[in-house]
């Protein structure tokens, strides 16, 4: 009965085991099922950092967990490759919509927040719940983004078919005067290129790095303020990515050390390239801490903005780091570096920016970092002074080596200081570059192109091996590298070659060249001149001498750089005799006499002839050496075709040449004899009269079989200069001049000319014209002819003018003994008559006058010239009223009415009058005033003032505020003067009630003044310089409560308390600040991700509250239930456990009984 029931316990534990086990089997199955298959390629750095997202399953204590994420760089499919643009796509503007298109279908599947670098300190757990994607950047130039990813952000990207990798977004770092005599610089700046000194002057360099110090004297000695504003005469722009905002200014050193060996203009530690302009770009933030997504953003940065700041060279003195460990690649990377960085920089080069980047520091001899390792990026390693190793990174893919030991440049604060590394190397190449790129656009008007730049380099350069890995790499000489380079072309034997009795040695030069010589050792060193076939294209053909022969070219440049080519050497071959023919040439035409020159070459020659026969096949001339044993033989007869007997026609030159073997050669030439000069008739110009506006066509008919040129020989440039004539139709060949070529009574003469193939020159006689004249046209429109004026008006005279040979005329207005230069002139007249005013215009050939008749009359009255007296006088005081009066005629009398009664003047003085008027009641009055002069002609001016009293019961005047009800010492006792034509002020303002209250009641920022009883803004000069500062408080939402306390953040926008301690502000309004903390109830915290996981130093400075996700926290039941779901599936294995030990247990119990 016991065995029994054991196994029945036994059966029930079994069946509690299993029905446990399947959920959890379910839920592991389940996990691994529903996983596609993807081609993503993931960086390591990802799987060590988020295991459980990508395996499926969480491994001891979980490195990463579902509220963390990552920063990573994503690229997409389907990049054009290196940034060039894509088949298909005419445009950087089509390419940039096809990548936003490609960006737009990946983030539009998942949940997206774009966020900056400071928002990316306070990202909330639940935010990392709610989202996908944090994006921080979207290029414009390769096919990606880059952001913080969560872990289903990670799940949906690794699963999308457009992605093509995921990369950890990996910190960079910084890559620690003689060298400039080390790499031939100062040579350079001396040479003289277009007028120009090299030094880098209109190349701007991008510097991504720390920043710069643009402040600094050596670097343009720009404020913060300038700089912000665009005006930095050296540092023209930048963007500081590291603290996402617009001020690159360096905090570091590093990159102000860089950018003064690039381009510091000081005299004792001068950079490269001292004349170049600089451009910032900082992808550090101010602790020195950078990531590989920055430095992206930050060549975009530089592709984009290449045309606004004229960027040619890009340099990049930093290393992408795992950890304290570099990454390195042993070849082009382009592919390899899924973070994109490499590939961002090759694309730069290939938009035509010269891109360099240093190798790093730490010593590798196998290969060096990104973006170094770009297909477009030049390498950089270092060299210490004395071309020793410095002990960085090297290997196959490496290009150039530079100095970078102890090199001194500009460091922070106006000083200077001595760095180390492959980053002090990199910005010598780039000075390097601005200097070749000058030099070539100044020489010849060209761009060099990237490659071109890295190839001069890299040909030129000082040979340097490094013993740890036997490589030999090139370290810049820069003075070689701008240098002509010179190569041969087709024909030029190849080295090592046979060649026969003549030989032709074409040379190119990359630069233009004005010389070119053949420096040819056959065991005697001789220099030939080559002929200069074009600015860069150089020959030379003759007959070489000896067996075996050394050459090479040299070219000289306009500014007195000598380029030379590679040595080759070959082997000359005595074969049959050479003839070579260079005079005449087959087909050309003769007119005169010429001599032969036939050069007949052949170690073992011994005869040779020649003959001339007419094209009837009569012979004309002929010679013949039969013991000519000679190397060399030339013939140098004198054909003398000037004889009867060279009729125009063709004629054949045979040429024969035999050798002591036996060995002949037979040449046929052709040449033409025209002795004929070309026929001109029919020479003339239209049109016939010729004015200064006019366009002018020369013809003139020319025939001839061998007809050449036409041209006409003409004086209307100052000089004689000749013009080519164009053929117009049949035999007519024509010339068109432009008016602006003439002027007025210009004498002109010209003559027509032609020749043909072999110079023989016709030419007309020498025809001649006067370019004529053509007299102004004026007419006066104001004022009218026979026209009444006022005396004494301002009389405006107006007229036109026009001279059709736009001649520039001179205008005189004469009037009553007064003159006027000018076409529109006034006149006032002041005294009455008829008068006459005549306008004399002139070209400077002929005069034309018109005139306009005039009459001055009078009649108009006196008028006030000026009038005081007081509008409210207190009664018992006298009115006083001062008068003055004009008149261009003379005043006859001047009156005052006081109600009707002419009142007696008090005193007078030319024209002034003066009355004094007492005894006045109070009350308002009215007086007029009357002028007369001599004419008769009269006017009355009507005015009033008021008498006023203390005891009125009404304010008056100055009375403040209300009447003073007879207490006068209470009121002022004067009034408010008035008046016209110049008279009297204004009555006072009456006071406001507030305003002496101590505050800013008229909105001025300032606290009214005392004096100020209106509350006048218009006051504030006279308002106490008190400044207000209203307070303006704005606050975060609560965060979640944490220990009974929840908290917010609460800002001033206006920041016055700040303002205040920088003596900015005096008074504070607007309010307390609100609190900043309260008691709570239970609640969740908010805490932000673990620093490692976000790739930069994280902070919780600033709460990002407006997209929290606040939850109560779980308390009881609830709690247990989130402790179960969060850490089910170890109870359940835990559960099974113990099962299967109390089964075991069971078991053994049963098996003893």
């Amino acid at each position: 009965m016991k065995k029994r029931k054991r196994r029945l316990s036994l059966v029930i534990f079994t069946i509690l085991a299993i029905w446990l086990l399947i959920p959890l089997v379910s839920q592991v199955t389940q996990s691994y099922s529903e996983r596609p298959t993807s081609d993503v390629i993931i960086d390591k750095e990802i799987e060590r950092r988020m295991p459980y997202s990508l395996k499926g399953t969480i491994t001891g204590a979980a490195i990463g967990s579902s509220e963390e994420v990552i920063p990573v760089i994503v690229m997409l499919k389907d990049d054009s490759y290196a940034g060039s643009i894509a088949s298909g796509i005419t445009s950087e503007s089509e390419q940039e919509e096809i990548i936003r298109e490609k960006q737009d279908a990946v983030l539009g599947e998942l949940r997206v927040t774009e966020i900056n670098q400071e928002e990316k300190k306070t990202i909330s757990p639940s935010e990392i719940r709610q989202t996908d994607l944090f994006i921080e950047n979207r290029y414009t130039t390769i096919n990606g983004f880059s952001g913080l990813v969560t872990a289903s952000g990670l799940e949906e990207l690794r699963n999308d078919p457009l992605v093509k990798s995921i990369a950890y977004d990996y910190p960079v770092m910084p890559t620690l005067s003689d060298s400039i005599l080390q790499i031939n610089a100062s040579n350079v700046w001396n040479l003289a290129a277009g007028g120009q000194n090299v030094t880098g002057t209109g190349i701007t360099v991008c510097v991504i790095d720390t920043g710069i110090d643009y402040t600094h004297p050596s670097l343009g000695g720009c404020t913060n303020d300038t700089f912000l504003a665009g005006t930095c005469s050296k540092v023209l722009g930048g963007y500081d990515y590291g603290n996402d905002d617009t001020d690159p200014r360096d905090v570091n050193s590093h990159g102000t050390h860089v950018a003064g060996i690039v381009a510091s203009e000081n005299d004792t530690y001068r950079g490269v390239a001292p004349g170049a302009k600089l451009v910032a770009l900082k992808v550090f933030t101010n602790a020195g801490v950078g990531s590989t997504s920055d430095v992206i953003s930050a060549i975009d940065w530089c592709k984009n903005n290449r045309s606004i700041y004229n960027i040619s060279v890009i340099t990049m003195s930093i290393a992408v780091t795992s950890g304290s460990t570099e990454i390195i690649f042993n070849s082009s990377c382009d592919s390899d570096d899924v973070s994109g960085l490499a590939n961002a920089a090759s694309g730069a080069a290939a938009l035509g920016i010269f891109v360099d980047a240093s190798a790093g520091n730490l010593g590798s001899s196998s290969g060096i970092t990104s973006p170094g390792c770009g297909v477009n990026v030049t390498s950089v390693g270092s060299v210490t002074k004395t071309d020793g190793n410095s002990n960085y990174n090297t290997g196959p893919n490496l290009d150039v080596m530079a100095p970078g030991s102890s090199i001194v440049s500009t460091t922070l604060s106006n000083t200077f200081g001595s760095k180390d590394g492959t980053s002090m190397a990199a910005p010598h190449v780039a000075g390097a570059a601005a200097l070749l790129i000058q030099y070539h656009r100044l020489m010849e008007n060209k761009n060099l192109t990237p490659t071109e730049i890295d190839n001069k380099l890299k040909i030129t350069g000082v040979s340097f091996t490094d013993t740890r890995n036997s490589l030999t790499f090139p370290r810049i000489n820069l003075l070689e590298a701008i240098k002509p380079f010179i190569n041969f072309t087709s024909p030029t034997p190849a080295n090592n070659s046979v060649v026969g009795n003549s030989i032709t040695i074409n040379a190119t030069s990359d630069t233009n060249i004005s010389v070119a010589l053949l420096e040819w050792n056959n065991g005697t060193a001789n220099n030939m001149s080559m002929t200069k076939l074009n600015n860069t294209l150089f020959s030379i053909t003759f007959n070489p001498l000896g067996t075996t022969v050394n050459f090479r070219v040299h070219g000289n440049d306009s500014a007195g750089l000598w380029g030379a080519s590679s040595f080759r050497m070959i082997t000359v071959d005595n074969s049959s005799p050479v003839v070579a023919v260079y005079r005449p040439t087959n087909n050309s035409i003769w007119g005169s006499l010429f001599y032969l020159n036939v050069s007949i070459t052949n170690l073992n020659l011994t005869s040779s002839y020649y003959n001339i026969t007419n094209s009837s096949g009569n012979m004309l001339q002929s010679n013949i050496n039969n013991s000519v044993n000679l190397a060399n033989f030339t013939w140098t007869d004198l054909v003398n075709i000037s004889n009867t007997n060279f009729t125009d026609g063709n004629y054949s030159l045979i040429i024969f040449a035999n050798d002591s073997r036996g060995i002949n050669a037979l040449y046929n030439y052709t040449f033409v004899v025209d002795k004929t000069v070309p026929a001109l008739f029919g020479g003339n110009k239209s049109p016939d009269t010729v004015y200064n506006n006019h366009n002018i066509t020369f013809f003139v008919n020319a025939t001839d079989i061998h007809l050449n040129e036409t041209w006409i020989e003409g004086n209307w440039s100052g000089v004689l200069v000749n013009y080519t004539l164009v053929l117009d139709a049949g035999s007519r060949y024509a010339f068109n001049v432009t008016s602006s070529n003439f002027s007025n009574q210009e004498a002109v003469g010209y003559r027509f000319y032609a020749n043909d193939s072999v110079g023989n020159t016709n030419r007309t006689e020498l025809y001649s014209f006067v370019v004529q004249n053509r007299a102004p046209a004026i007419n006066i429109t104001a004022p009218a002819n026979a026209s009444r004026q006022e005396l004494g008006g301002i009389i405006n005279f107006t007229a036109t003018a026009m001279d059709n040979d736009s001649d520039t005329l001179t205008y005189i207005w004469v009037f009553d003994g007064a003159t006027a230069s000018t076409l529109n002139a006034s006149r006032q007249f002041n005294t009455s008559g008829s008068y006459i005013v005549w306008l004399n215009v002139t070209d400077g050939y002929v005069n034309v006058s018109a005139s306009v008749n005039l009459t001055i009359n009078d009649s108009s009255a006196p008028e006030i010239s000026n009038i005081t007296y007081s509008k409210d006088t207190r009664t018992g005081n006298n009115e006083t009223i001062n008068l003055t009066v004009f008149d261009y005629t003379n005043v006859s009398s001047a009156r005052l009415y006081l109600s009707g009664v002419l009142q007696n003047i008090s005193s007078q003085s030319s024209l002034n009058y003066i009355w004094r008027l007492a005894g006045l009641s109070v009350g308002s009055h009215t007086f007029i005033v009357e002028r007369n002069d001599t004419f008769g002609y009269a006017v009355n001016t009507s005015l009033t003032f008021s008498i006023t009293s203390c005891t009125d019961s009404a304010q008056n005047g100055a009375e403040t505020g209300t009447d003073c009800g007879g207490d006068c010492s209470a009121c002022s006792s004067g009034g408010d003067a008035g008046g016209s034509s110049g008279g009297g002020g204004g009555a006072a303002s009456s006071a406001k009630s507030g305003c002496e209250d101590g505050s800013d009641n008229d909105n001025d920022g300032l606290i009214d003044y005392p004096a100020d009883p209106g509350c006048e803004s218009a006051k504030d000069e006279t308002e106490k310089d008190l400044i207000i500062c209203k307070q303006s408080w704005s606050c975060t939402s609560w965060n979640e409560c944490k220990d009974g306390k929840k908290s917010r953040v609460c800002i001033d926008a206006n920041d016055c308390a700040a303002k205040k301690t920088q003596g900015k502000a005096d008074i504070l309004q607007g309010g307390v600040k609100p609190s900043a903390e309260e008691s709570c109830e239970i609640g969740m915290a908010i805490t932000t991700p673990p620093a490692e996981t976000m790739g930069k130093n994280v902070t919780n400075e600033t709460l990002k509250s407006e997209n929290a996700e606040i939850k109560p926290a779980l308390v009881g039941g609830a709690a247990g239930f989130k402790l179960w779901e969060s850490n089910k599936a170890f109870f359940l294995g835990l559960g099974v456990m113990i099962l299967v030990l109390l089964a075991f247990s069971v078991f053994i119990k049963m098996k003893k009984n």
